[in-house]
């Protein structure tokens, strides 16, 4: 499907997509302007009535980005998660996805990618995500292939 052939946006609810990069500079402030720039958009922006949204790649490059590139730490991480877990500004593509990943990530089962597809499939009916990752066939949403 062609981006031209989506059903128009509700008009009552208009949200803002927000990109990984605004949520690093929002957590990390590596860069103070951009620091400042990204928390103006998340509260301007942002709100009960028009909230921000978050895709489930996003949330993957985030948790990447921050791991990889800045090194933070897992608690770290997981807190930043569920900072925009409370947030009522914030909409989810897949919200129960996104906390069941949260919570196998912040209690150390497993990698937040790995939780985020399996919680995915199973939403789409998926009795289990099959794979060759060791690490991730010991969740239950996989079967080692």
């Amino acid at each position: 499907m062609l981006l031209s052939q989506l059903p128009p946006p509700d008009e009552h609810c208009v949200m803002t997509g927000i990109d990984t990069n605004i949520l690093v500079r929002f957590f990390t402030r590596d860069d103070e302007a951009q620091a400042a720039r990204a928390a103006e958009i998340l509260t301007t922006h942002c709100s009960g009535d028009n909230p921000g949204f978050i895709t489930n790649i996003v949330l993957v490059e985030l948790v990447w980005v921050l791991s990889g590139h800045y090194r933070y730490a897992r608690r770290d991480i997981a807190k930043a998660i569920e900072t925009l877990i409370h947030a009522r500004e914030i909409q989810f593509e897949y919200p129960d996805a996104v906390q069941y990943a949260h919570r196998i990530y912040a209690n150390g089962l497993g990698d937040f990618s790995d939780a985020l597809i399996g919680a995915t499939s199973q939403l789409y009916g998926c009795g289990s995500t099959l794979t060759f990752d060791q690490q991730a066939a010991r969740l239950s949403a996989f079967e080692s292939a």
